[in-house]
């Protein structure tokens, strides 16, 4: 079984599978849930954040690529990503472990 940590990783980068498994009903009430809770917190973010968390985890940019034009370093744009990604692992883990 997946640890929290993991799990939101995983709804991260699951994205749109998991939506649509969701959209098809196929995936249950707790995973309607993660997917609601993983849109909700990526729209509650900060502008800069949120639109960093959109494109590599919902349009699927590479973080070297986004980094790269947005004119930041690449270990400076993946360590924002951690620090966004550890924050919402905090508030799910209240939510659903």
């Amino acid at each position: 079984m997946q640890s929290c940590a993991e799990r939101v990783k995983t709804l991260l980068r699951q994205y749109h599978a998991l939506k649509m498994q969701v959209s098809n009903n196929l995936g249950g009430e707790k995973l309607r849930h993660e997917v609601e809770f993983i849109e909700k917190s990526i729209n509650a973010l900060p502008e800069k954040d949120y639109e960093v968390m959109l494109a590599v985890f919902i349009d699927k940019k590479s973080v070297r690529g986004l980094a790269k034009s947005l004119f930041l370093s690449h270990n400076g744009l993946r360590k924002r990503i951690e620090k966004i990604t550890k924050a919402l692992m905090t508030v799910y883990e209240s939510l659903f472990c």
